[in-house]
């Protein structure tokens, strides 16, 4: 992750009989360099700091104040490379200090994905209300599958390697949502509903990955043999290495379609394809063939698969607080429940701007959640903040 730009934004308190005097400063930090440019701003009379941060910290309460304790509010935006979208970052901390008291820390993502050229809009992922936390159940995005089986008559039970089984009769094919890069193994078996034939089959699949591959087979032959003509459908980087193993014992072949005849045996042959693209990526595809002429009883399907944008992860948060070890727990490291909540009260134009006239917004924020490192679990309640943010 890329940082874009960060300033500081300083509530001093000046302690004197007469008044309290506010003096905010901003520090625009070049991430390229260790200096520290540092702009002072007019003063303005006030007893009640700009921005805060306060919670229950499993029982124990944390009152952060810029300007108290030398605690400083740093206001910044980065480019997240894995979730592809801009992220708007406020953090409230002591100045120049390590495992020195708490620090809470909020991310905000961007209402959209990153495109070439593409500019930021925090207005726009800064809504009023509840916004979801960016935990392990928000994917950047996940893909609708389709399984559909070559037979198109009977009955189908689909069994799933996360747990799911989906048994359809009326509609054969089955949809189904699959997380980015995670790999699934998917079973169908097939009975006509007569009692003659019942079979399973099953392939696996890297949901996510570029290249892909679905075997078909065409018999060519009279029904007293077993002569296919095999072909397949491939998405990926051309072009394309074969290594087809027809599972009995024959030589391999390296063409794209080739031919073969089958034995006949009890059950069925299973015909294993080993795709290899131009990036060196590998997938493997399994087709099943009877074993004799007679008995057409098979489980074979095709599997597409469709990338869906979750746009659950537009506007999406994460709550971070570093405890006076140093020690940083995430709201993202846990599963957030039911009882976890965040709500944006409210969005205003902050008057200060950045050293590159980016823009500030102050954002009053209240939470409920969970945040994790380790085993360890915090649990955060009746958190409210007001923290800043820097944008283009």
């Amino acid at each position: 992750m890329v940082l874009a730009s960060d300033f500081n934004l300083h509530y001093l308190i000046n302690k004197t009989p007469v008044t309290k005097k506010v003096i905010y400063s901003i520090f625009l930090m070049a991430f390229v360099t260790s200096a520290c440019k540092k702009n002072k701003l007019p003063e303005a009379v006030s007893d009640v700091p700009v921005f805060f941060g306060k919670c229950d910290a499993d029982g124990q309460n944390i009152n952060l104040e810029a300007g108290n304790e030398d605690y400083y509010m740093n206001a910044s935006f980065y480019t997240d490379t894995i979730a592809k979208m801009y992220v708007f970052k406020g953090d409230l901390r002591k100045n120049n200090c390590s495992n020195c008291g708490y620090a809470l820390t909020i991310l905000f993502n961007d209402y959209k994905f990153l495109t070439p050229n593409s500019k930021m809009n925090v207005d726009s992922a800064l809504w009023l209300g509840a916004h979801f936390y960016n935990d392990q159940n928000i994917k950047t995005e996940f893909y609708k599958s389709d399984f559909v089986p070559v037979k198109a008559a009977g009955n189908f039970t689909w069994t799933f390697s996360d747990g799911k089984t989906v048994n359809s009769v009326e509609s054969y094919s089955v949809s189904k949502l699959l997380d980015a890069g995670k790999t699934y193994s998917v079973s169908l078996t097939y009975d006509d509903g007569i009692g003659t034939c019942i079979s399973s089959h099953q392939n696996e699949f890297k949901v996510g990955r570029l290249l892909q591959t679905t075997v078909s087979a065409m018999r060519e032959s009279p029904l007293y043999e077993l002569h296919y003509k095999f072909s397949e459908n491939s998405v990926g980087t051309p072009p394309y290495s074969y290594i087809w193993d027809f599972g009995d014992s024959s030589p391999k072949s390296y063409e794209a379609s080739p031919t073969h005849s089958f034995g006949i045996v009890n059950g069925r042959h299973k015909v294993k394809l080993v795709l290899i693209d131009s990036k060196k990526d590998t997938c493997i595809s399994y087709y099943q063939i009877p074993g004799s002429p007679e008995n057409i009883c098979e489980a074979n399907y095709t599997a597409t698969f469709t990338p869906i944008e979750n746009t659950k992860i537009f506007g999406s948060v994460t709550v971070l607080l570093t405890d006076p070890s140093g020690t940083v727990y995430s709201s993202r490291d846990y599963i957030q429940g039911p009882d976890s909540w965040f709500n944006i009260v409210s969005v205003n134009n902050y008057s200060l701007k950045n050293k590159y006239g980016e823009s500030t917004k102050s954002v009053n924020v209240k939470f409920n959640c969970k945040v994790k490192n380790g085993n360890k679990i915090i649990n955060l309640t009746n958190g409210e903040a007001m923290f800043a943010v820097s944008y283009e």
